[in-house]
């Protein structure tokens, strides 16, 4: 009997998905990376809009550090809120 651990890559994966795995591992990440950075520009101007300040910055001394965890809690979410939307959509559109 073989062990499933020991099945290839290649012998596991369908063939539909096989095909375009190495662009999608090039393409997808660099898709998330560049809507995680339109996020968190979106959300600093946002916040410039609603508080008429920058967003807090870990180099800001001026700022609290209530202010700190908040935007980095809000914008860390927000990233990987966005992330894991383009990393789900590229999933299923490889797999039609």
């Amino acid at each position: 009997m073989r062990n499933s651990y020991a099945m290839s890559s290649a012998e596991s994966t369908p063939n539909s998905v096989r095909s375009s795995a190495p662009v999608a591992a090039i393409v997808t990440p660099v898709l998330a990376f560049g809507a995680t950075f339109v996020a968190r520009k979106a959300l600093a101007r946002i916040y410039r809009s609603v508080t008429g300040s920058d967003a807090p910055s870990n180099m800001d001394r001026q700022a609290s550090l209530a202010s700190i965890v908040a935007w980095a809690a809000i914008s860390g979410a927000t990233a990987t809120v966005v992330e894991a939307l383009i990393f789900r959509s590229a999933a299923r559109l490889l797999d039609e």
